[in-house]
């Protein structure tokens, strides 16, 4: 007669991650867009400290450059405060159609132990900077 092993269930459970969604209105409706931000993040049980938008240039139909962006320099403040680990967004587009300024944001990101979630859409979104849903266990956070 064998006798099973008590499984023993953690004593907390784990926090959640908090993310701001930013949607700069350049794409499509800021709302909508919104929407689909959030039911991501609530899939995942992150909790939404922000949801934050910029509006598009006029002229161009843009957001502009990141650094000009209001919204965006809010979203920045909420990372470096530690407010937020990440960002939950629609699209690459909508933060830069520069590939090299892209990428550099990515690198900044992740020095700064921070993610940036592009869902364009929701059943193949892909984590940025290159990481996994279960990489961010490694900073005590789960999805």
């Amino acid at each position: 007669m064998s006798t099973a092993t008590p499984v023993t269930l953690p004593s907390t459970l784990p926090r959640t991650v908090d993310v701001v969604i930013y949607t700069p209105a350049a794409e499509l409706d800021g709302g909508v867009l919104t929407a689909y931000c959030r039911s991501y993040a609530d899939e995942r049980q992150w909790t939404v400290v922000a949801e934050i938008t910029d509006p598009a240039d006029p002229d161009t139909g843009l957001g502009g450059p990141l650094g000009d962006r209001l919204g965006w320099a809010r979203v920045l403040s909420l990372l470096a405060d530690g407010r937020a680990a990440g960002v939950i967004t629609w699209t690459r587009r909508g933060i830069t159609p520069d590939s090299s300024a892209y990428e550099a944001l990515c690198a900044a990101l992740r020095a700064r132990g921070t993610f940036l979630v592009v869902g364009g859409h929701l059943a193949s979104a892909r984590l940025y900077p290159k990481q996994t849903e279960p990489a961010l266990e490694r900073t005590g956070a789960t999805s």
